[in-house]
């Protein structure tokens, strides 16, 4: 891929959304993520942790403006 560290990884997210009616303006959104280390690097794996929660913090303000 050309990016340090990238395949010792994989971020996997989940998203839930539920609601109690297709048509009800009221909607709850949960997000979960997990890191799946396939060759955890020892000097950088609380970097890459943080990048990930950081980057799912920022998908679920986005999504929260909705």
């Amino acid at each position: 891929m050309g990016f340090p560290y990238a395949e010792s990884h994989e971020l996997l997210e989940l998203w839930q959304v539920r609601s109690v009616d297709p048509l009800s303006k009221q909607v709850v959104v949960r997000a979960s993520y997990m890191i799946d280390w396939i060759d955890r690097p020892w000097m950088v794996d609380k970097l890459i942790s943080t990048m990930a929660h950081n980057k799912v913090e920022k998908q679920v303000a986005f999504f929260s403006e909705f």
